[in-house]
């Protein structure tokens, strides 16, 4: 059995009947065409019922045609035809249906193109509406960047960079919606772009700024280049300088929150020997340990709010920055090297595994050279987790000019790695005589290892690169593979 029309429907339908008549006042006439107008639903009930309807007169016509006469007959003079003014309108709803219908028709059938998918590095993309390979042509849709960085050329020349784990909706040529990530902007002079995210809006011309969001209403906002607005949901307008960031949350010791102990396997294993011949040691064995320090100065045993339990943190932060700024990081491992020795030692292997540190910007950070040094003060090795800082870490000149050198007295370097840009997964790894003649010197068990990053940021801002800890609940711990001539 058919449903019955909702009552809507039904007044809208008999509407359309006393136009079609000739029996709807004006008042009615005027609301009916401000509904086809404003309203997509009622625009496509209104064409059905005039296709309905031109349909039944002309199956009328057709029965009722003289089908007898078989010679022809002269015509009657048509008689002047008055022209209902029910179609009258009705012309005037098909002009109105037309001029709202056609356009999207197009438009469904060939989306307006709003930028192309001019780069993408280490890119892995989960679930996205559009093509996502280099060149792509970009329409309205929504992107999920699982990994990796991604290049978005738009149609008003802006260029927007979108730093995974990100998702990412562009709506259209000269907006966008963050919905949670980080992505930096350059937005060429004379062309206005938006970039929305939960809870603000940014506009901008002629600028380069930054934007992460953690999509529950938390943002950061950074201007690099020239000033930008934001724009907050209560219509509150601040304007962001070259230079400074806008934020929700200013205290730039919210790191990612702390996670449980958990390790990976080899974490759980302190020395294992695999059927390669390698023995494993991570710094979750014994006496290893890993952590990092930064150049702040609530690290200062003597700041009234002492902060320095970066042991405990499930990743390790490495970065350079030039300016001056209390942003600069470096890494300590330690691994305890009682069950193996170093005595036969042939080789060795030092790796790491990177991970997103949801901090800075990948777009202000080239490839990243990193160096390795080993401490070389043997009495320096009973460090503690949760007891160095800047101003007291082994082997740290905390004010030398070249934040990325450790004391030369008391360290060396072992070796050197490179990060390219966009790549926050992975493993890197050291190797070769420099890093085996290090623990062949080895007297106490114990062998301490800095990380440093050559590379500084292009400005302010730029991105911190994390190495998964012993703390880290899924990712592999600081790893020395050892391998000795007799096993």
């Amino acid at each position: 059995m058919k449903e019955k029309p909702d009552r809507v429907t039904w007044d809208l339908a008999m509407s359309v009947e006393r136009l079609l008549e000739g029996r709807l006042s004006p008042d009615e006439t005027t609301i009916l065409q401000d509904r086809i107008r404003e309203e997509p639903s009622t625009r496509e009930y209104v064409a059905r019922l005039l296709r309905l309807h031109g349909e039944m007169k002309a199956s009328v016509r057709d029965r009722t045609r003289d089908l007898n006469l078989s010679f022809p007959v002269a015509a009657p003079a048509p008689a002047p035809r008055r022209i209902h003014p029910g179609w009258l309108f009705g012309i005037a709803i098909a002009a109105v249906l037309a001029a709202f219908l056609i356009p999207a028709v197009r438009k469904w059938m060939k989306p307006e193109i709003s930028a192309v998918l001019v780069r993408s590095k280490f890119c892995r993309w989960d679930e996205s509406s559009q093509p996502t390979t280099e060149g792509s042509s970009i329409t309205a849709g929504h992107y999920s960047l699982a990994e990796g960085m991604a290049s978005f050329r738009f149609s008003n020349g802006t260029v927007v960079v979108l730093e995974g784990p990100s998702v990412l909706e562009i709506i259209g040529a000269d907006r966008c919606r963050l919905r949670k990530g980080s992505l930096m902007a350059e937005t060429p002079a004379g062309s206005d772009f938006t970039v929305e995210v939960p809870g603000i809006a940014i506009s901008a011309n002629d600028s380069q700024f930054g934007v992460s969001a953690d999509g529950s209403g938390k943002y950061v906002v950074q201007a690099i280049r020239n000033p930008v607005k934001a724009t907050t949901s209560d219509g509150t307008t601040t304007t962001v300088v070259e230079g400074d960031r806008f934020t929700d949350d200013d205290d730039p010791r919210n790191l990612p929150p702390h996670r449980s102990s958990e390790s990976a396997n080899l974490a759980l294993s302190p020395s294992v020997l695999f059927d390669d011949g390698w023995h494993r040691v991570t710094t979750a064995f014994g006496r290893g340990a890993d952590t990092f320090i930064r150049s702040a100065p609530w690290e200062d045993p003597k700041s009234p709010k002492p902060d320095f339990g970066h042991g405990r943190h499930p990743s390790l932060m490495v970065k350079s920055a030039d300016d001056g700024s209390q942003t600069n990081r470096q890494a300590y491992l330690r691994f305890d090297l009682g069950l193996t020795g170093s005595k036969g030692l042939e080789n060795a292997e030092l790796t790491l595994t990177l991970v997103p540190s949801a901090l800075g910007f990948g777009s202000l950070v080239p490839d990243a050279h990193f160096r390795v040094y080993a401490l070389t003060n043997e009495p320096e090795d009973n460090w503690q987790e949760t007891g160095i800082t800047w101003k007291h870490a082994p082997g740290h000149v905390p004010d030398s000019p070249d934040v990325h050198q450790p004391d030369p007295a008391r360290t060396i370097s072992v070796g050197d790695f490179t990060v390219p840009q966009g790549q926050t997964t992975g493993t890197v790894t050291i190797s070769g005589k420099a890093l085996v003649d290090f623990l062949k010197t080895d007297t106490n068990g114990l062998a301490t290892f800095i990380i440093c990053r050559v590379t500084s940021e292009t400005a302010q801002g730029g991105l911190v690169h994390a190495f998964a800890s012993k703390e880290h609940e899924t990712a592999q711990p600081p790893v020395l593979k050892l391998r000795f001539t007799d096993p």
